[in-house]
């Protein structure tokens, strides 16, 4: 089976329940930089936009890099050696985590649906192209009358 062919049956299901995507987010785990993934993509990214990420991005260089090219930091913020956060970056850690669940959650519910807990493929194009049908499969999943799609 093409793939081009897929993605065709995927769009004519969605259309036939008149589905529409109205807003979206740009979800990328390579955009901070990892141990595995050292160089920052920062660049690539439109200004104005917003990055999310946990704790474990929370660096001088990533705010530096976000500010600048103008894109929103929403890196939670890291407790420092003998030194708390204060009240208003527990509460902007808040706010971030709430926006955070919603795509988390997903992530989340696509592990347990289809044990999509590891990444299977090496390549970019060959992870893309898994969670593009992992998020292909989670949509039609959560159609309504799902289970009488194909019939």
């Amino acid at each position: 089976m093409r793939l081009g062919w897929t993605f065709t049956q995927v769009n004519e299901q969605i259309q036939m329940y008149d589905i529409m995507v109205k807003k979206g987010c740009h979800v990328d785990a390579s955009i901070p930089q990892s141990p595995r993934k050292p160089e920052t993509k920062a660049a690539d990214i439109q200004s104005g936009t917003h990055i999310h990420a946990d704790k474990a991005y929370s660096s001088q260089k990533h705010r530096a890099v976000l500010k600048s090219c103008s894109i929103n930091n929403g890196i939670q913020d890291k407790v420092a050696k003998n030194s708390p956060l204060m009240h208003p970056q527990l509460q902007r850690n808040n706010l971030i985590a709430k926006i955070r669940y919603v795509v988390e959650r997903t992530f989340d519910i696509q592990a347990r649906w289809f044990n999509a807990k590891i990444l299977r493929y090496r390549s970019l194009a060959k992870t893309h192209a898994q969670y593009t049908l992992l998020a292909m499969a989670y949509n039609l999943k959560r159609l309504p009358n799902s289970s009488s799609i194909g019939d």
